[in-house]
């Protein structure tokens, strides 16, 4: 198993974390990746994931809320028998939907 990922570090795609204690072999071959330039270190706007989840989750329109009343969920989209509606995330403790439109 070790040399799996010794191997997806040398190509490039696997991130080393030094806080995690990885042994200096891996952390040489991220380091020969990167001026290599190969797999993830080959894009030019390369980011850590950690900040890409940051930006994907930063970038999200808030959920509007349930108007139900004393109902903490929020309003979802889902699917029926009868075509699209927007439904309560609290079902089935919460009962509210509507149509898609309005």
């Amino acid at each position: 198993m070790a040399s799996a990922r010794k191997t997806r570090g040398v190509i490039g795609w696997a991130w080393v974390l030094e806080r995690y204690g990885p042994g200096q072999r891996y952390l040489d071959a991220l380091e020969e990746a990167r001026r290599a330039k190969r797999g993830t270190w080959a894009f030019k706007d390369n980011i850590h994931p950690w900040e890409f989840k940051k930006q994907k989750y930063r970038n999200k329109a808030p959920k509007p809320l349930c108007p139900a009343e004393s109902c903490r969920g929020y309003l979802m989209r889902k699917s029926g028998r009868f075509g699209e509606f927007l439904g309560c995330s609290e079902y089935p403790r919460c009962r509210y939907s509507c149509s898609v439109a309005g």
